[in-house]
């Protein structure tokens, strides 16, 4: 097998997924790195699993917290908000995102997704807000192309309830007219009706 030149591409073959760990690379086959995506740096990806590990070690112990009551869960977001504040300002640029927050507040998308449902308006509100928020932050991110088309649209579409669909208006067409009595449709047709040779 002939080794590849440097400016061609590597074959599927020959890309590399997993690390001898067994760990996922970033590496796509449909995508080229410089192009479709840009390479996590080593300081980005430190300092996303710093903050990963810091919302682990918040609940550490114990039974997952509860928020019975809002203002915790008003305590939670504002927290929330503010370590992404200061996250961007000291370089690490992270999106707010749902799991990002349910990782910070200790619980899963799935148990936020059901308070929404079943507790009182109040604080399903407050969740309906909150995930109004992130939605709006990313649309401005999308809008000034910080975030990639497809991206955007697959993250509104699958976390945000939006849909991407084509409305066809169909307007009849009825040369007859609206004509009940049936001897003068006959008489409208026929006379529609080119004469055959």
């Amino acid at each position: 097998m002939k080794p590849a030149s440097p400016t061609s591409q590597p074959t599927t073959s020959q890309i590399k997924y997993r690390d001898e760990d067994g760990l996922r690379l970033q590496t796509y086959k449909r995508f080229k790195e410089g192009v479709d995506f840009q390479p996590i740096d080593n300081d980005y990806s430190d300092a996303l699993v710093e903050f990963i590990q810091h919302c682990r070690n918040i609940h550490k112990f114990g039974r997952p917290p509860k928020y019975a009551d809002i203002q915790e869960f008003y305590g939670m977001t504002d927290a929330y908000w503010d370590v992404l504040k200061d996250k961007n300002q000291s370089g690490v640029k992270i999106i707010p995102d749902i799991e990002g927050f349910c990782c910070f507040a200790g619980i899963s998308r799935e148990t936020l997704n059901e308070w929404e449902r079943s507790r009182p308006s109040e604080y399903s509100d407050s969740i309906k807000r909150l995930k109004n928020d992130i939605a709006a932050y990313k649309k401005q991110l999308g809008l000034r192309g910080a975030i990639p088309p497809i991206v955007f649209a697959t993250d509104f579409n699958n976390n945000h309830g939006y849909t991407q669909r084509q409305e066809i208006a169909i307007a009849p067409n009825n040369p007859l007219g609206d004509i009940v009595d049936e001897e003068e449709l006959k008489r409208r047709y026929l006379e529609s009706v080119p004469e055959v040779d």
